[in-house]
């Protein structure tokens, strides 16, 4: 029978097996050929290259993974006998039998790149129900072992890489058939956003651990996330609330370490007066539940708490995520030290109060408050003096009583006695203490902005609130008991009548619902009682599109020309200035730019750039970045410090010269390219050395008013000896005498 004949093609006897096939060959057209077919047959008669006999559907012609070859000799002996295709014998497997045998048997992180190299080879074979198959299968080895599927792993390539680190799991093939394959099978070249929160959530940890590790790249990271995280299923949020995966940070000068919960602990920084500890920051992963956004620095400090970083961006996220704010979880109270007296300074904050009560029960729009407790008055409250108020606070279960931690100001309310504000004779008055004790008194519910107002109309002198429109005058009279009113007078020659629409003339007590009424621009320059009149002023951009920074700098040259040319000569005999309080409420608010920028792999002269995504450095950009790290380099040095702290960017329209982000320095190359390069090297060391104090007294000063300019002025006036000898002749031709830089050189 057929099986009898085939065992005897598998004998191994010489010159057997070249005489059964001879025989095989002539009968079976007519005596075997109607009963064969390859999938049912069970005699294993192929000899394979591993020397062991196989079945047709089980042995294969060429070269597969997975499954064994036939031997050539035996290949030659079938194809002389005309038997290959009668046999039904195939040169690979079919997809149905290989697919499912590459899922069962996933190949090692060796294997994987030939066998994917073959598959891509027979992608035209594919279907789409293969792909659409494939997509969910763990078979692409991972480097720290195990297998994933294709949609779990993303195309390596150094962009992603750079940007991802390992919060990714990549498929590191470089042949780009296999990467076209893997990419058609579901792998992404970069992660949405719901696949770069699931794998942040399951790679954290390896990615804190790595040697590489830097925490500005991954609160970028944690940055692209926020933008979404409102849109994320609830499921997913929930798994992120629980997962400690989220930065946080402690200030290295710790109090001393509490005792056991409950017990008091004392906390001191008298080991570090200068404050040069405090500047060091530990780093830590952490829950939602497990850290706090920061709105007082002083208990950061003392309680070595866990905190989210100084970004605008991620605290949105942190506070999304219902992480706490620091102040919310401390509880404070504060202990009397010594017996309570009248004192100088108790009657002269007392006279404050009682005069100023009408005021305090009303916001700056002349509006009454709407939270005011019932039946409670300021004018009951006795000030007194007392030698100290120490502050106790109570957090995660400790007491912590810091050595500084000198109250100013506590009001005590019991029933059936006057409330009682004491003041600490150890501290001067502080009337924002003073205005968040009052808060507490007279409001049902209050945030910092009540407390900023009533400090505001506590602390200003009366004068300076009338000279701001605010008639307090009448608000103050319409507290005090009224007079009976005289009768009108008679109009006469010699005192006529004012008209009723005088500004000098004093209205009727305010109604409370009513607002304070608003005078007008003549009203109030002549309130003021200075000679001046309104002038337009030229509004400064501090933020926007600018694509090219040349038309600003020519008017900001025409503006420096200006400045010098208005100087005049002075014919008075002599100069009377009267003593005067100049004063400035200042509500600037300062539009921050978005911007996304990556760090390129090379240094320019020891500094680093970084570019806005998706661009590029064009030759003439890396010939200005080589001059302009230079320059900064040279600047460095001034300061003392090294080439590495300063940083270069190039964006593509934004409004920013430069900016410090949280004391790392950036510097924007485009501003230089446009601007200063190639042209007077003297005015552009000027310019970005001012640039560079400018940025430097941020460190002391996030804000832009006088103790920034005077910060900036006295960096200015310190350093400028340092920079006066790179603005030398030879200082500015290294290269030699045509002044050439050999920037490859650097």
């Amino acid at each position: 029978g057929l099986g009898d004949a085939l065992r005897l093609v598998a004998d191994p006897r010489e010159g057997a097996q070249a005489a059964a096939v001879r025989y095989l060959a002539a009968q079976f057209p007519r005596q075997y050929a109607a009963q064969y077919c390859a999938k049912d047959v069970d005699v294993p008669f192929l000899l394979a290259t591993d020397e062991k006999y196989y079945t047709p559907t089980t042995c294969f012609l060429k070269d597969t993974p997975f499954f064994p070859t036939v031997v050539p000799a035996m290949v030659e002996l079938l194809w002389e006998a005309k038997l290959l295709e009668p046999l039904e014998l195939q040169e690979h497997p079919g997809l149905e039998l290989l697919l499912p045998t590459l899922y069962e048997h996933p190949p090692s992180s060796v294997e994987a790149p030939a066998l994917f190299k073959y598959l891509a080879e027979r992608s035209e074979e594919f279907k789409t129900k293969h792909w659409r198959g494939m997509t969910g299968q763990k078979f692409l080895p991972l480097a720290n072992g195990g297998w994933a599927c294709p949609a779990e792993v993303f195309l390596h390539s150094d962009e992603v890489y750079a940007r991802y680190g390992d919060l990714l799991d990549y498929a590191r093939y470089d042949d780009p058939e296999v990467r076209e394959f893997l990419s058609r099978a579901g792998t992404p070249r970069q992660p949405e956003l719901p696949q770069l929160v699931t794998n942040v959530l399951a790679n954290y940890r390896r990615y804190y651990e790595a040697d590489q590790f830097c925490v500005e790249d991954y609160c970028g990271v944690l940055g692209e996330i926020a933008a979404g995280y409102k849109q994320m299923p609830a499921a997913l949020q929930a798994k992120m609330k629980k997962t400690p995966f989220l930065p946080a940070y402690r200030i290295a000068t710790t109090p001393a370490a509490p005792d056991a919960p409950g017990a008091e602990a004392a906390a001191s920084s008298s080991s570090d007066p200068d404050g040069v500890l405090a500047k060091v920051v530990e780093w830590e992963l952490v829950c939602a539940r497990d850290c706090y956004l920061i709105d007082n620095t002083v208990l950061q400090r003392l309680l070595h708490a866990p905190s989210a970083p100084d970004d605008l961006v991620l605290r949105q996220l942190y506070s999304a995520m219902e992480v706490p704010w620091l102040s919310q979880c401390v509880e404070r109270q504060w202990e009397v030290r010594g017996q309570p007296s009248p004192s100088s300074r108790s009657a002269e904050v007392q006279a404050v109060l009682r005069r100023r009560h009408p005021l305090l029960t009303r916001t700056l729009k002349g509006e009454r408050r709407g939270n005011l407790r019932p039946g409670v008055a300021l004018g009951d409250i006795v000030v007194l003096e007392v030698p100290a108020i120490m502050q106790v606070i109570q957090f995660e279960g400790r007491t912590y009583r810091p050595d500084e931690g000198l109250g100013t100001c506590k009001l005590e309310a019991r029933a059936g006695v006057a409330p009682t504000l004491l003041l600490s004779g150890a501290c001067e008055t502080d009337y924002f203490d003073i205005a968040a004790a009052l808060c507490e008194y007279l409001l049902e519910a209050h945030d910092e902005r009540d407390t900023i107002e009533m400090q505001f109309l506590l602390a200003t002198p009366l004068s300076c609130l009338q000279r701001k429109g605010l008639p307090v005058d009448v608000l103050l009279e319409s507290d005090r008991p009224q007079k009976p009113k005289p009768k009108p007078a008679t109009a006469t020659a010699a005192a006529p009548l004012r008209p009723a629409h005088s500004r000098h003339t004093r209205s009727n007590p305010i109604n409370p619902t009513e607002p304070w009424p608003q005078p007008r621009q003549e009203q109030a320059l002549e309130i003021c009682g200075a000679d001046v009149r309104p002038t337009q002023r030229r509004q400064v951009q501090i933020s926007g599109v600018t694509p090219n920074f040349q038309a600003g700098e020519r008017r900001l040259q025409q503006d420096l020309r200006r400045a010098v040319k208005e100087v005049r000569n002075s014919s008075s005999a002599s100069v009377n200035q009267a003593e005067q309080l100049r004063e400035t409420v200042s509500c600037e608010s300062e539009a921050i730019p978005a911007s996304r920028l990556q760090k390129v792999p090379r240094l320019f002269a020891g500094l680093q750039l970084y570019l806005e995504y998706g661009t590029d450095l064009s030759p003439e950009g890396e010939s200005a970045a080589g001059a302009f790290s230079v320059l900064l380099q040279r600047l460095a040095g001034v300061f003392g410090l090294g080439p590495e702290l300063l940083n270069m960017y190039r964006d593509i329209d934004g409004n920013r010269i430069a900016f410090n982000r949280g004391g790392c320095l950036f510097f924007n190359l485009r501003y230089y390219e446009q601007c200063h390069g190639g042209k007077d090297e003297r005015m552009a060391l000027s310019f970005w050395y001012t640039t560079l104090c400018h940025e430097l007294a941020h460190n002391t000063e996030p804000g832009h008013n006088a103790l920034h300019e005077n910060i900036m002025e006295g960096l200015i006036a310190k350093y400028l000896p340092k920079l006066m000898p790179l603005l030398s002749a030879e200082a500015l031709c290294p290269g030699g005498a045509d002044g050439a830089i050999d920037v490859d050189a650097l």
